[in-house]
C-alpha cells in the first residue's frame, strides 16, 4: 500500500523554520483531538500543502479567526547599521508587508522602510510597529541596538536619482546610450530553501545599498587609467581591471604562473605571490599590482554565468554572512545575490566574507525583442475570437503575430498597443475554424526599423477546442480556462518584486512564481507580466500536463470544470497526490458509469477504524478494522454513520468518512460518476501547512470542490455556498 505520509511542497526547512517563530498561528491543533473520538484512531495521515490559497489581501471580508497579525521577530538585537527584514503574516500565515504601515518609536535608533525593513541607526531601544488598515490589527517587534560588533564606517547609500534610460528590450541593433546609474529595485533577502509556496504582497519601497564601484568616464585620447593601482585577490578568484581610455587597449601579466589576465581586463589568481598587470594603448600605459592570497573558502552557486539586460539572475551561496559585490555596475549590479544586466558587457560579481571570497564571472546579453506572448482565452472555442498579446519595452514600434495552420502561415498584426509603466502591450485578433493546438510567434521591429526580430519568449501556442460547454465529459487532452487561472492568481496574490516566502525562503515573484537559483527572470513586474508569467506557469510548467496525463492513461472521461478543478489543487500541492496517493486516486478513478454491469466493493480508507453498536461515538466499540478491510454496507440512511456487515457476519456501525468505495471493473470511467463525499474527504485532506490546519487552504479546498461539482469559479472565503461536508480526519474541531 502507498500512503501518502507527506507533500515534498513543505520541506523539513520550512517546517523548522516554523518552529522557530515567536508566534502561534490560529488554527485547530493536535491538542483539540478528543481522544475517545471515531476520528482519533484512523491512522490518516495529515496531508501538507504550502501557504496560499487565500484571499485578496485588500478584502474587508476577512473571517475574525484570521484577523490578528503575526511576526517572526518579536524581539531583535542588531549592531548598529546592520539590517534586517521584519516579516508580517495574516492569519492566513501570508505575507502582509506591502498592506500594513511601518513606524519605529525613536529614529535614531532604528529607522524602518515601507516594506518592514529595519536598520540600526544607533545604540539603544525601540519598538518597530506594523498596522493594519484592513483589520485594525497591529504587532510591535522590539529592537536593541549595541555597538559590540557595529562597522567602523556606515555603509554608503544609493543615489536616488532614476536610471536616465528606463528598462527596455534587445534591439536588434544595440542601443547607443547606456543606463547611467543602476536600477534601484531590488530583493532584500537571500533564499534559504527549496521553492514550494509563495507569499502574496510586493514589497513596495527599493532598497538603498549603494553599487560598491562607480563606473568610470574615458578620459581624452592618449590617456589611459585603471581602477585600481593595485589589489589583493584571493587564489582561485577573478578581478577586473576596468581601463578608461578612448583607445584599444590589451593586457599583460609579468607572471602567469601567479595571475592571469585575458583581453577584457579579467585577472584570475593562480597561486600565492605578485604580479604586475600592464594595460597598454598605442600610447600610453598603466600597471596595476595583483597580490594573491590564500583564504578561507567560499561557496557561490555559479562561476560563470550569462544575464540578459534588464533581467535579473539568481546566484546563491551557502557561506553564512557574504557580502555580495559588482566589479562593474554600469554593467551588472548586485544585492544578496540577485544580478540585475544593466548592459551588455561583464563584471565580477563578489561573494566575500572576512577571510575569503568567490567569484562568477557574469557576461550581460543584449535584451530581447519580446518579453511574453500568450493567447486569450487560454482554452479558446471554434470561431471564438482569440486575442494575441505580445508584450515588449518601449523601444518597439510594432509587432506581428505568425500562426502555423499547417499547409500555410497566418500574419496577424498587432492594432493596439497600451503602454504599461515601462513596458508595451500588444494586442491582435484572430479565430479558428478548426480545434486544435496552433504555433504562434510574436515578432517586433525596433526603433522604427524595417526588420522584424523575435526570440524564444515569442513563442506561444493558441488551444482552441471543439466546444466551449464545461460539462461534457471527453477524454481528450484540455487547457485551462481562463476562469481558473484568474481564481489561481487570487489565491496566489500579485507580487510585482521578488520576495522571499517567510516559511519556505524561497524568492517568489508575480503570481506565485517560484525562482530557482540559476535562473534569469523579469524583476518588477506589472500586473500583465505577472499573468503572461502565471499562463506560461500553468501551462508549461506540468501543471495542466500532470492532470491530463493522469486521466487520459486512465481512460477517464473528464469536463473542463473537473479538469480546471485539479488544475488549481495540483498548483497549489504539486502533482504528486495525483501519482502518490491511493485513496485520493482510487476516488477519482472509482467513477465507472455502470454500462458494463460494475459493481462496488466498499472498505475501510483508514487504521484502527472502530466499529460500534450504535451510530455514534457513544456506542460500544465491538472491533477495531485494519485499512483495506473489505465490508457490505446495508443502509446509508444516516449520511454519518453507515450500517455495516463484515464478511464474519459482524453487524454495527461506522462513521461513513473512513468507508470508501472500488469498482469492480467494466463500463467507462467518467468522473460525473465519482463517489462525491468520497472525493471532497481525499481532496480536502490536503489543508495542513507546518503540522496545523490552516483555514485558507481548507477554503480553496472548498473552492476546487465547487468548480469540480457546480462549475463555480467565485471565492467563497468561508462562506460556503454548496452543501460541501468535511471535517478533518485528525481534528474534529477543524471543519466546513
Amino acid at each position: 500500500m502507498k500512503k501518502l505520509r507527506s507533500i515534498a511542497c513543505i520541506t523539513l526547512a520550512a517546517t523548522m523554520m516554523t518552529s522557530a517563530f515567536a508566534f502561534t498561528i490560529p488554527s485547530a491543533s493536535a491538542e483539540d483531538i478528543d481522544t475517545d473520538t471515531e476520528i482519533a484512531e484512523t491512522g490518516y495521515d495529515h496531508r501538507t500543502v504550502a501557504y496560499d490559497s487565500l484571499p485578496s489581501l485588500d478584502t474587508e471580508n476577512l473571517n475574525k479567526s484570521v484577523s490578528l497579525l503575526y511576526t517572526d521577530t518579536r524581539v531583535l538585537f542588531l549592531s548598529i547599521y546592520e539590517k534586517h527584514q521584519m516579516t508580517v503574516l495574516d492569519g492566513y500565515s501570508r505575507s502582509v508587508n506591502g498592506r500594513v504601515s511601518f513606524s519605529s518609536s525613536d529614529e535614531s535608533v532604528v529607522t524602518v522602510s515601507d516594506i518592514g525593513m529595519i536598520t540600526a541607526e544607533g545604540s539603544g531601544i525601540a519598538d518597530v510597529t506594523a498596522s493594519d488598515p484592513v483589520t485594525g490589527a497591529s504587532v510591535v517587534s522590539s529592537v536593541y541596538v549595541d555597538t559590540e560588533y557595529a562597522p567602523t564606517e556606515k555603509p554608503t547609500i544609493r543615489p536616488t536619482e532614476e536610471p536616465t534610460e528606463k528598462p527596455t528590450q534587445k534591439p536588434t541593433q544595440k542601443p547607443t546610450q547606456a543606463p547611467t546609474a543602476a536600477p534601484t529595485q531590488k530583493p532584500t533577502e537571500k533564499p534559504t530553501a527549496a521553492p514550494t509556496q509563495k507569499p502574496t504582497q510586493a514589497p513596495t519601497q527599493k532598497p538603498t545599498q549603494a553599487p560598491t564601484q562607480k563606473p568610470t568616464e574615458a578620459p581624452p585620447t592618449g590617456k589611459l587609467t585603471l581602477n585600481a593601482t593595485s589589489a589583493t585577490v584571493y587564489k582561485g578568484c577573478y578581478y577586473h581591471i576596468i581601463a578608461s581610455t578612448s583607445e584599444t587597449v590589451s593586457f599583460k601579466s609579468s607572471d602567469t604562473s601567479v595571475a592571469t589576465v585575458n583581453s577584457n581586463g579579467i585577472v584570475t589568481a593562480i597561486a600565492a605571490g605578485t604580479a604586475t598587470i600592464t594595460a597598454s594603448t598605442s600610447s600610453a600605459s598603466a600597471t596595476c599590482k595583483i597580490t594573491v592570497k590564500a583564504g578561507d573558502a567560499v561557496n557561490i552557486s555559479h562561476t560563470t554565468a550569462t544575464v540578459d539586460r534588464f533581467m535579473t539572475f539568481l546566484m546563491t551561496s551557502s557561506t553564512s554572512g557574504v557580502t555580495w559585490s559588482s566589479s562593474d555596475t554600469s554593467v551588472a549590479t548586485v544585492e544578496n545575490g540577485f544580478v540585475y544586466g544593466v548592459k551588455a558587457g561583464i563584471a565580477v560579481i563578489t561573494a566575500s566574507t572576512s577571510k575569503g571570497a568567490a567569484t562568477c564571472l557574469m557576461t550581460v546579453d543584449s535584451s530581447y525583442p519580446v518579453r511574453f506572448a500568450y493567447c486569450s482565452p487560454n482554452c479558446a472555442a471554434k470561431n471564438q475570437t482569440v486575442t494575441l498579446i505580445c508584450i515588449t519595452d518601449t523601444m518597439r514600434t510594432g509587432v506581428k503575430f505568425e500562426i502555423d495552420m499547417g499547409s500555410s502561415t497566418r500574419t496577424v498584426e498587432a492594432t493596439s498597443c497600451t503602454k504599461d509603466a515601462d513596458t508595451y502591450v500588444w494586442k491582435g485578433t484572430t479565430s479558428f475554424s478548426s480545434a486544435g493546438t496552433y504555433s504562434v510567434k510574436a515578432y517586433s521591429q525596433f526603433n522604427n526599423g524595417t526588420s522584424w526580430h523575435s526570440c524564444s519568449d515569442g513563442d506561444t501556442t493558441a488551444f482552441v477546442t471543439g466546444s466551449s460547454d464545461k460539462t461534457t465529459t471527453v477524454c481528450e487532452k484540455r487547457r485551462a480556462s481562463d476562469e481558473v487561472i484568474d481564481l489561481i492568481s487570487t489565491f496566489e496574490g500579485f507580487l510585482s518584486e521578488v520576495y522571499m516566502d517567510t516559511f519556505t525562503g524561497d524568492p517568489t515573484v508575480g503570481y506565485g512564481r517560484v525562482i530557482y537559483p540559476g535562473q534569469e527572470f523579469y524583476n518588477n513586474l506589472t500586473k500583465a507580466e505577472a499573468y503572461a508569467y502565471l499562463v506560461q506557469t500553468v501551462n508549461n510548467d506540468g501543471y495542466a500536463d500532470s492532470v491530463n496525463n493522469f486521466f487520459i492513461s486512465n481512460n477517464v472521461k473528464f469536463n473542463q470544470q473537473q479538469f480546471d478543478a485539479l488544475v488549481c489543487f495540483v498548483y497549489n500541492t504539486g502533482s504528486g497526490p495525483l501519482y502518490n496517493d491511493d485513496e485520493l486516486i482510487n476516488a477519482l478513478l472509482d467513477c465507472y458509469d455502470g454500462s458494463g454491469g460494475s459493481s462496488k466493493t466498499y472498505y475501510i480508507n483508514g487504521d484502527s477504524v472502530r466499529i460500534r453498536t450504535g451510530a455514534g461515538t457513544s456506542y460500544d466499540i465491538i472491533k477495531e478494522l485494519s485499512y483495506g478491510t473489505t465490508l457490505t454496507v446495508l443502509s446509508t440512511s444516516n449520511s454519518e454513520w453507515y450500517y455495516v456487515q463484515l464478511s464474519d457476519g459482524t453487524k454495527g456501525y461506522v462513521s461513513s468518512d473512513y468507508i470508501s468505495s472500488r469498482s469492480s471493473g467494466g463500463g467507462n470511467r467518467d468522473l460525473n460518476y465519482v463517489d462525491k463525499q468520497n472525493f471532497i474527504n481525499k481532496l480536502c485532506q490536503y489543508h495542513h501547512a507546518g503540522g496545523d490546519c490552516v483555514y485558507g487552504l481548507l477554503y480553496r479546498r472548498v473552492d476546487e470542490t465547487e468548480i469540480f461539482f457546480y462549475g463555480d469559479y467565485e471565492p467563497c472565503y468561508g462562506d460556503y455556498k454548496y452543501p460541501i461536508k468535511f471535517t478533518c480526519a485528525n481534528n474534529s474541531s477543524f471543519h466546513t
